[in-house]
């Protein structure tokens, strides 16, 4: 029967045990060698001695013949324990160990067997211990025939020979690992665990080197499998769960990471980074249902910012799962929704009655956010006002502040809150366009066309700035009820601005159509004076539809007809004028 290696027990006694088997020049043999301690075998009780010393012999000749170790002489060994008042056979695992340091061995062997019976010795304990301390490395035990010494010390040489293969590939894994040489490093680990599938140490560690790879479905399974052998496993735990949780496995990750608060409960710090990974995971639910054991009337204020500010996203991300837009919707919320809403807004405004100025502003201007997006437009302004005195510096908080004040159509208290955020940072992105915009939104195009010449000066496209006229023109104009020459005065404000091709094509395609129609009914009496108003409507609108044909023609716009149509227009015009006159 083959001797075979137990479980090794982690990877810090891994790491001692390749350092002691391949160490330092002065603790080592003449030759180079590693020195190896091979004690008599320690007999059991009414057991014959000379099986042990048999069987230590024998040994100590087959390891003289590895190339990088030796055995240290039974002379030699002799010669230290006289220097004691000791001799061989007074020796144990212990006094061997405390014995190697004198002989310069690096590792020493124990092992002890007991008679029983019909010539068969069992062996009770065969392991390898390292010099300076840690965990033995412990051969699966078996029985031999008390004659057969040299078969029972090639047994156990060919699982030290094994053993040393696994430590080298193990010290490669960690390494390479350390180097990050990934895919060096996957080699050896994997030839560690296909000569040990129990160790843990090394199964974590390729998990990791998956991780690393961003392999993360097979650096999973394998935190799954030391999970499995170790359930208390701490560090494959933390890492379990934020891999699930980066695989869109939220349930799977919330478990592990629940686990791995049962291992450290009392750590609330430890409860917040766990959560704030799953939250830059993208799973703010996650994170706050792993927060929630976590609140209570003595909890961490910070757990309640972090609360509040993971209660205020799943809000948001159950929005744009359902579709609505969270900027812009119409109607009450989902209860679930508004639920949620309201749990940040309590959680955070708890946090702010506790901390004052010394909160964190971006958290809590989510109240505001929050209570606008239910419609507590009121309570949104009054807290704002409230952040606004409180950090009257910090541009987030007077930019919520404006959209509370904007949206109950205050539009001058809401543009000195934007002349606040420019005084505090005049680079504040879409400074002028959000204002231009409040503008036009309250039918002061005027007001909103300096800023709109503000922006584009600032770096803003001129295209954009110019879009932003039209679309307010059209739709309050061509289709709404303030009539074409509002179209018309928007379009001409529009082409103040330095556009690019396509946005001149489509401003004169529309310049002209709205034009055309204006044309026509001008032309409606035909009469001498109606065909001399309409008749530079209609050249007019002819010129600017041949300047919008790129557009018409990427737009399926049937130019030909219009053109055709102003044509017969003008010369309607033109025969009338010439009859009247």
């Amino acid at each position: 029967m083959k001797v075979r290696l137990t479980r090794i027990s982690g990877v810090m006694v891994l790491a001692l045990f390749a350092s002691a088997l391949f160490a330092p020049s002065e603790v080592q043999a003449q030759d180079g060698r590693s020195r190896v301690l091979i004690p008599d075998l320690f007999p059991g009780e009414d057991t014959d001695d000379n099986f042990g010393e048999d069987v230590a012999e024998e040994l100590r000749e087959l390891m003289d013949e590895q190339v990088r170790f030796v055995a240290v002489e039974k002379d030699e060994i002799e010669d230290i324990l006289d220097d004691f008042d000791m001799d061989m056979d007074e020796l144990t695992c212990v006094t061997s160990r405390q014995l190697a340091p004198q002989v310069s061995a690096n590792v020493v062997l124990c092992a002890t067997y007991q008679d029983v019976g019909n010539d068969m010795m069992e062996f009770t304990e065969i392991a390898f211990h390292v010099t300076g301390g840690g965990e033995p490395f412990n051969l699966e035990l078996f029985t031999s025939d008390k004659d057969d010494e040299e078969e029972t010390a090639q047994q156990i040489m060919e699982a030290f020979d094994a053993f040393v293969e696994l430590t080298q590939f193990r010290d490669y894994c960690f390494e390479y690992s350390q180097l990050q040489q990934w895919e060096d490093a996957e080699r050896n680990c994997t030839g560690a665990l296909d000569a040990n599938p129990n160790d843990s140490g090394i199964r974590f560690q390729l998990a990791q080197i998956y991780r690393e790879l961003e392999r993360l479905d097979e650096a999973l399974a394998e935190i799954d499998v030391v999970v499995e052998q170790d359930p208390y496993n701490a560090d494959a735990l933390n890492v379990g769960g934020y891999i699930a949780t980066q695989l869109g496995q939220e349930d799977k990750g919330l478990d592990y990471y629940t686990r791995y608060l049962e291992v450290t409960p009392d750590a609330a710090a430890v409860r917040r980074r766990i959560a704030y990974d799953m939250y830059e995971a993208g799973d703010p639910a996650g994170a706050m249902q792993l927060l929630e054991e976590g609140v209570g009337p003595d909890a961490d204020i910070g757990i309640y910012s972090d609360y509040g500010t993971y209660a205020f996203n799943t809000a948001r991300e159950r929005l744009e799962d359902l579709g609505i837009d969270p900027s812009n919707h119409e109607g009450p919320l989902p209860a679930e929704v508004t639920e949620l809403y309201e749990t940040a807004i309590g959680a955070l405004e708890r946090v702010y009655e506790e901390l004052g100025d010394s909160a964190q502003p971006a958290a809590l201007r989510n109240v505001v956010v929050a209570r606008i997006q239910l419609d507590e437009l009121a309570e949104a302004e009054a807290f704002g006002a409230r952040l606004t005195e409180t950090f009257p510096e910090n541009e987030t908080v007077w930019v919520s502040y404006a959209q509370s004040l904007q949206l109950q159509d205050k539009i001058d208290a809401a543009l000195e809150a934007w002349s606040e955020v420019e005084a505090i940072n005049p680079e504040f992105p879409n400074l002028y366009t959000r204002q231009a915009n409040l503008l036009l939104s309250a039918d002061r195009r005027d007001d909103a066309v300096p800023l709109l010449q503000r922006a584009v000066e600032s770096g803003y496209d001129g295209s954009a700035a110019a879009r932003m006229l039209f679309a307010d023109a059209y739709s309050k104009g061509t289709q709404g009820d303030r009539g074409a020459q509002y179209t018309i005065d928007g379009i001409q404000a529009a082409k103040q601005f330095d556009v690019n091709d396509e946005t001149a094509s489509m401003l004169n395609f529309f310049h002209g159509y709205v034009r055309y129609q204006q044309g026509v009914q001008a032309a409606a009496p035909e009469t001498l004076q109606s065909a001399e108003r309409a008749l530079p409507i209609f050249r007019e609108a002819q010129q600017l539809l041949e300047g919008g044909r790129a557009y018409a023609s990427n737009n399926d716009q049937n130019l030909g007809q219009i053109l055709e149509a102003v044509a017969q227009y003008i010369d309607i015009q033109e025969l009338l004028i010439e009859r009247g006159r």
